[in-house]
């Protein structure tokens, strides 16, 4: 599997991802929008910045996703879709709530 970075995203920000999985013998999910992407800073001690191995990411990131549903998803793996493109991506995400409105729920990925 390849490892994502985050320019994979860069210029998806907007656009719908749809997430599934296997819960208690049921499909759930639900198409969430990739909202906000977050680079995190490494501290220059970081073996990231001595290797040549290409065995560690570069640069860790976070991507925010938002949905409107009834209840936030379970804090999981998913399988994540988008139309147009034939691969299907494993990411596990997290609810970090609702949004400031209340009208929908904000989901995490992080890649470290």
């Amino acid at each position: 599997m390849k490892q994502l970075a985050i320019s994979d995203f860069e210029s998806k920000i907007g656009e719908v991802f749809a997430f599934s999985r296997e819960w208690n013998g049921a499909m759930i999910g639900a198409d969430l929008v990739l909202t906000k992407l977050v680079p995190y800073e490494l501290d220059k001690r970081d073996r990231r910045f001595h290797d040549t191995t290409g065995k560690f990411r570069s640069m860790p990131f976070s991507l925010f996703f938002q949905g409107k549903h009834d209840r936030p998803m379970p804090q999981a793996n998913y399988s994540v879709t988008q139309e147009g493109n034939p691969e299907t991506l494993d990411i596990f995400i997290t609810c970090r709530g609702p949004n400031d409105e209340g009208t929908e729920f904000i989901y995490e990925a992080i890649f470290g």
